[in-house]
């Protein structure tokens, strides 16, 4: 009740604005307007709610009323347009070859010059002419609407705050919305993360426990939140590029770490499991490294490094030239069965460990 709260503001009695009452509360409780009105005074006194209306007076209040003119004469220009396409989708093929491969800016002004004769609306095509005039006229005169909107509210967002419209990717459109988002109050927004939270920007905690993440905040002032979102789409676009470094060469990325396992596996120098002169090639041959390196006494209690092989780089391979460095010899029926024993009692001490 934007009239009452302004009238105790002029009457000097402080107001707290309270939203909707909590649900399981009313669940229990029921709804009625005495019911809701305790439930307010209540959370007022408690200091549950300590929100201040926006007040209704000013600069601010006068910015409001402008854009929403003209946001409703944008969407109004938007559904007029689609309309249009959609007629000539379904017009006579002698219209539709006039209108084809024209742009919006054309279209309407050719549209907006049909003179079809009003006599004989009973056809089709006549009809079809008569409904594009008049939404290509309806076109113009929006669009005429939204600049005269536009001539008033540039000057007007200048004056209210000079520095966000000299902001980079900051336009009077960009600025009128976060202002009007601010509105009156902005004394109460004490820090940046208030104002990401009032925009919808801030990000939300979703942990349990050892994760720690967080999720997107649907709520806010999702106009606010487009307006930034613009912002951000303008100045990856346009921004200058970064400033060089001391020595003089862009910054790159550091290159990313390997583990102990992957390094050991793929540095011959530092691996004691192959011979240096052995170079890992293929996924196979580190996999099998990584092995060897997990699971040294268990293979060498199964006895396995008895029968792997090396094959050295000028030998002849059967299996082309992707063959993997180490070869498995058959293995009789015993040393099967012992190496297979060996292979499950390291996995359950890797996995008791």
């Amino acid at each position: 009740m934007p009239g009452l709260a302004r009238l105790l503001h002029d009457e000097g009695v402080e107001v707290i604005e309270v939203d909707r009452p909590d649900r399981k509360a009313r669940r229990f409780q029921g709804r009625s307007d005495p019911i809701d009105a305790i439930a307010a005074a209540k959370s007022a006194l408690a200091g549950e709610r300590t929100g201040v209306p926006k007040r209704r007076d000013g600069r601010i209040e006068a910015l409001r009323n402008l854009r929403v003119a003209r946001r409703s004469a944008i969407d109004e220009r938007a559904g007029a347009q689609r309309q249009i396409k959609a007629l000539i989708v379904t017009a006579p093929d002698e219209l539709r070859e006039r209108l084809r491969g024209q742009g919006v800016g054309q279209l309407i002004v050719t549209c907006a010059g049909l003179r079809p004769d009003r006599g004989d609306a009973s056809r089709p095509a006549t009809a079809a002419k008569i409904a594009l005039r008049s939404l290509a006229r309806r076109h113009q005169q929006l669009s005429a609407e939204i600049a005269d909107l536009d001539e008033l509210l540039v000057p007007l967002v200048a004056a209210l705050n000079p520095r966000l419209v000299a902001a980079s990717s900051v336009g009077t459109d960009v600025a009128g919305q976060l202002l009007a988002t601010a509105g009156h109050n902005h004394d109460q927004l004490t820090s940046e993360a208030a104002f990401a939270m009032l925009c919808g920007a801030a990000p939300i905690p979703a942990c349990s426990g050892r994760t720690n993440r967080h999720r997107l905040n649907r709520g806010g002032d999702r106009h606010a939140n487009a307006a930034l979102y613009r912002v951000v789409l303008c100045r990856l676009r346009w921004a200058p590029a970064p400033a060089p470094t001391r020595s003089g060469a862009p910054k790159t990325a550091c290159p990313k770490r390997r583990s102990s396992a992957a390094s050991n596996a793929t540095s011959p120098a530092s691996s004691t499991r192959s011979s240096p002169q052995t170079t890992l090639s293929s996924p196979l041959d580190i996999h099998r490294s990584i092995l060897l390196a997990s699971w040294p006494r268990q293979f060498a209690r199964a006895g396995v490094q008895r029968h792997l092989r090396t094959v050295e780089p000028g030998q002849p391979s059967t299996d082309g030239p992707e063959a993997p460095r180490h070869r498995r010899r058959p293995l009789p029926k015993q040393s099967r069965r012992e190496t297979e024993q060996a292979r499950r009692r390291g996995l359950r001490g890797i996995s008791s460990r």
